[in-house]
């Protein structure tokens, strides 16, 4: 059966979201819109394998490329999804708009079957999957200890002030780790208004010295900006933020964390010591 493809208008697809489907809540793409300067647009495809059950295929896009995603995860919505039956809705989709797709980063907890062709590859995310006795490792625990004791106070940050002073650290934390991007002060201004999503941050004598992004689904949340300054980084500020946010997540009836792919070893050991486990997403070649 040809693919049938049909654009469909944003309020259609506010409802269908799951469990782990951040990045595509149309309140988030409407900010990274206005953020980035794009456009959303939203596909139902009806033909692909033997169900003629349609699939939703949110996309961005800008004057030259689509993406599946500009920050984070995309894809069709869809639990479970054949290889074949992906690159036929991306040639669909490249063939109706006339533009071609850079970005496809499935959501790890989605499922790619029969991924032989070598057009996806395999890549690993941190993710923690919480229990009612989610223990943190030793190291991790001094670290914790050593925030408290040198006086480390965490507090949600709503106020243009804070996320002001958030972002500084944010765009000196970016530089000294080389980061080959620097995500907009606007972006973050909206995050704070996106339902279900914070920014949490560690205070040493009323001066904010680290900080973490927190992208939450209705059951996995996405912890996708840290960032301290160097009397943060000494006073190990973001333990304190990061246990705080794990009580508040596990409290809230979160059951897991995506920590993020690492561009180091150090840094996946790193979330490791916070119970982080491999889980395998694909991403287009």
């Amino acid at each position: 059966m040809p693919l049938k493809i049909t654009e469909i208008q944003l309020p259609d697809t506010r409802d269908v979201l799951d469990d782990f489907r951040f990045f595509d809540r149309a309140d988030w793409q409407s900010a990274i819109v206005q953020s980035f300067g794009l456009s959303r647009r939203v596909f139902e495809i009806r033909g692909a394998g033997k169900s003629d059950t349609p699939c939703l295929f949110p996309c961005l896009e800008d004057s030259e490329l689509l993406y599946a995603s500009y920050i984070g995860y995309g894809g069709p919505i869809a639990d479970s999804i054949s290889e074949t039956d992906l690159l036929d809705m991306i040639a669909g989709i490249e063939r109706h708009v006339g533009k071609k797709f850079r970005r496809i980063k499935l959501y790890p907890f989605a499922h790619l079957v029969g991924a032989s062709s070598g057009a996806f590859k395999a890549h690993a995310t941190s993710v923690v999957e919480f229990t009612e006795t989610h223990e943190f490792s030793k190291g991790v625990c001094y670290e914790i200890r050593k925030a408290e004791k040198a006086g480390t106070e965490v507090r949600m940050l709503f106020s243009e002030a804070d996320i002001q002073n958030f972002y500084n650290i944010y765009v000196e934390t970016a530089k000294r780790v080389k980061s080959s991007y620097i995500t907009p002060l606007s972006l973050f201004q909206k995050i704070v208004q996106l339902s279900g999503c914070f920014i949490m941050g560690g205070f040493c004598e009323e001066r904010l010295v680290s900080g973490s992004v927190f992208l939450c689904a209705y059951r996995v949340a996405y912890y996708w900006w840290n960032a301290s300054n160097e009397e943060g980084r000494v006073r190990s500020a973001n333990y304190a933020v990061m246990r705080a946010a794990f009580d508040k997540l596990q409290k809230d009836g979160f059951v897991a964390l995506d920590m993020a792919s690492s561009h180091s070893g150090a840094i996946k050991r790193a979330k490791e010591l916070w119970g982080a486990r491999d889980r395998t997403y694909f991403e287009l070649s």
